[in-house]
């Protein structure tokens, strides 16, 4: 398995999650948020990231959240992050 090239940002509300993903077919990608983990699956890559907070999926609120740039091969992921309560 291959790691691809991907950043991240964020800001009071989400974390931006950019990965570049050359040479593929999109429709075959998994990915998936739980807890403070994110894991995402599109042969021959594979990319695991442990936050050190938790993370909510956007899909359980009913709004997509990925998208692909076909000219720049850039997949972009949100996810919503969870504030804790102190």
């Amino acid at each position: 398995m291959l790691i691809p090239k991907f950043s991240i940002t964020q800001n009071d509300e989400f974390i931006i999650i950019l990965i570049k993903l050359p040479y593929v077919k999109i429709g075959n990608v998994e990915f998936y948020v739980d807890r403070n983990n994110f894991k995402l699956f599109l042969h021959p890559y594979l990319l695991d990231i442990n936050f050190p907070e938790n993370l909510l999926p956007m899909e359980e609120e009913g709004i997509h959240s990925g998208s692909y740039d076909y000219n720049t091969c850039n997949f972009f992921k949100l996810i919503r992050r969870t504030h804790s309560k102190d």
